[in-house]
């Protein structure tokens, strides 16, 4: 009988815990949704103003994270681009030796 009791008190506990659990990341997630979507409106209301000018530095915030990861740059040149293909392919051999 008391290890029946202390089975469904274990069990009643771990129900609990899970309950909180679940409340705990229902409750994060509407918080970030609303912090996302506050975000969202802030850069709208920007974007009715100046709307060059945000795009311009939605793409600046974007690049400046993107390259900020990257370990080497390799800038060709559009104009040599498509009369000489190879470059491209040193250039990213040479680019995943490195990272390698």
């Amino acid at each position: 009988m008391v290890f029946t009791l202390k089975k469904q008190a274990t069990i009643k506990l771990i129900g609990t815990l899970s309950i909180s659990e679940a409340e705990g990341y229902a409750l994060e997630r509407v918080n970030r949704a609303q912090g996302e979507a506050t975000r969202f409106e802030a850069i709208l209301g920007q974007y009715e103003q100046a709307p060059q000018v945000t795009r311009r530095r939605l793409y600046l915030e974007a690049m400046t994270g993107f390259l900020s990861d990257m370990k080497g740059l390799y800038i060709v040149d559009k104009g040599d681009w498509p009369s000489q293909p190879e470059i491209c392919e040193e250039v990213c051999v040479d680019h995943l030796e490195q990272t390698i």
